[in-house]
């Protein structure tokens, strides 16, 4: 079992996920990308290198800040108190 996060990062992302602010999921958080809908994106260090330079590109000509998290998909789940890894997550604006 993975260990239970304790830094600025997670305590951030705890914070949106008890708002609802966060959108989990690659394809909801980059079609809300495209809307403009997003402030922040995070992406868990183990996200296959394609997707995470094609996001951060997404990420540069939107103007939203781009955020590789130094953890791995399934801590970034239990993070937001999912049962499954999470990849990519977008925090509404």
């Amino acid at each position: 079992m993975a260990k239970k996060l304790e830094d600025p990062l997670v305590a951030e992302l705890k914070k949106f996920t008890a708002a609802k602010r966060v959108i989990i999921g690659t394809d909801r958080t980059r079609k809300q990308l495209k809307q403009g809908l997003l402030s922040k994106v995070y992406v868990s260090m183990n996200c296959p290198i394609p997707l995470r330079e094609n996001v951060q590109k997404s990420c540069k000509l939107a103007l939203v800040e781009f955020v590789l998290l130094p953890h791995a998909s399934t801590e970034l789940g239990m993070a937001c108190k999912k049962p499954f890894p999470i990849s990519i997550l977008g925090i509404t604006k």
